[in-house]
Order: structure tokens, then sequence, then C-alpha cells
């Protein structure tokens, strides 16, 4: 797996096709987005697949 930024305590690296559930779910925990982002924007995991799908295919 190659790390874009690694540090300790952080591993970034491009996002995958097996990444996709994962976000979906994350971004969709109104728990998270309440502390991360201003607009609250829901996606259905169809919408996050064809907004990230299209990289891999």
């Amino acid at each position: 797996m190659v790390f874009l930024f690694h540090s300790n305590n952080i591993r970034l690296r491009k996002m995958e096709k097996s990444d996709i559930e994962k976000y979906y779910l994350w971004r969709n925990d109104l728990e998270v987005t309440t502390t991360t982002s201003p607009m609250l924007d829901v996606y259905s995991l169809e919408e996050t697949s064809r907004r990230y799908l299209p990289k891999w295919n």
C-alpha cells in the first residue's frame, strides 16, 4: 500500500474502490457530519458509488 502521507498516528492514501461503502457510512453519520461539515448533505450508497466508481471503471 502506498501512502501519500504517514506519521506515527496518521496514514493517508488514495481512496480505493473498496472504500466506497465505508466512506458512505462515515459521510452519512450525523454525529460525524455535524462536526466536520457546515452543510449537511446526505447521499445514498448508489449516489456515492456513482460519484466514485467512474474513477475505477
